[in-house]
């Protein structure tokens, strides 16, 4: 005997019977549905869009027993499974679990809908929310340790006290204790298109030349793999130089890696680069006898007597 479903509860009726066994509903025009062998037979109202299977996909899919959902978690395949869920969901979870009538299937349906909305809000707000934040402390965390650096007020001076400090020590609050030179640092001013020069400079292609050879060589196994090459300050200690340059190598999680590296012309030799504390593009140096201090946003980095060390 072939059978149906009732129209309105959704219950499976007999194809003989005219009113419902169940809910006593008359059946009227009662077209049986197409059946595949194997495959429980899908009712109107079944078939559709469905939000909760396009949006949870494969959590979508355990909950309804319909495993060919997860190759959601495939990558790549993931996106056009969910879409294929959200056409093609509604009927496999009809035919995969048991249902105790279509008003039970449509309840279950639209609980899955509503936490699939809920769930992917959530994670929306706090995405947004996320990358405000990043973006409000990525804009105020600079201005707020400069401004806590210049609150810091100079210790009193008294009548038995030491001194004063002069305004290079008190920028970075170190004492200057190492033994004093006749010698002090000079800035040398060094351009691209100054030929005359002892050493020449050139940011594209990224050379620093001295006596026909690119000292950048000695410092990096790849000039090409360092992004740009900027040139901050160059110091002139007797006969050493010490260049301080910065760097792109690090892309954008350090937008600027700054080095310094001393270069003995009296011994033609060039040292170690030493890297300096901090991503940030801004580099200071305060020079002051036989020391010179460069500092970006984290510890200042201190050379004495033209030697990195």
């Amino acid at each position: 005997m072939s059978h149906l479903f009732c129209t309105h509860c959704g219950q499976q009726i007999a194809a003989t019977d005219r009113h419902c066994p169940h809910c006593g509903t008359m059946q009227t025009a009662v077209i049986p549905p197409l059946a595949v062998p194997g495959k429980k037979a899908v009712p109107d109202g079944i078939r559709g869009w469905s939000w909760g299977a396009f949006l949870l996909s494969w959590v979508w899919a355990i909950g309804n027993k319909t495993w060919i959902g997860l190759l959601a978690l495939i990558p790549y395949v993931g996106l056009i499974m969910a879409i294929i869920l959200g056409i093609k969901g509604r009927e496999w979870a009809w035919q995969n679990k048991e249902w105790d009538s279509i008003e039970h299937f449509q309840r279950v349906q639209k609980q899955w809908n509503r936490w699939a909305f809920i769930i992917v809000g959530a994670l929306l707000v706090i995405g947004l929310l996320a990358g405000i934040g990043i973006a409000m402390y990525e804009e105020h965390a600079p201005s707020t340790h400069t401004s806590q650096a210049q609150d810091i007020p100079p210790p009193a001076p008294t009548a038995a006290s030491a001194p004063a400090s002069t305004p290079f020590a008190q920028a970075f609050d170190e004492p200057l204790t190492h033994s004093a030179s006749a010698q002090k640092y000079e800035p040398v001013f060094l351009s691209e298109n100054d030929d005359g020069h002892l050493f020449k400079i050139s940011s594209y292609p990224k050379k620093i030349i001295y006596k026909n050879t690119n000292l950048l060589d000695y410092l990096f196994e790849d000039t090409d793999m360092i992004g740009y090459l900027a040139f901050e300050k160059t110091y002139q200690f007797g006969e050493n130089y010490i260049f301080i340059i910065s760097t792109g190598e690090n892309g954008n999680s350090c937008p600027a890696t700054t080095y310094a590296f001393q270069v003995d012309t009296a011994a033609n030799r060039i040292s170690d680069k030493h890297e300096i504390d901090g991503c940030s593009e801004n580099v200071e140096t305060f020079s002051e006898g036989n020391t010179l201090m460069v500092k970006k946003e984290g510890n200042a980095s201190i050379f004495y007597n033209g030697e990195v060390q």
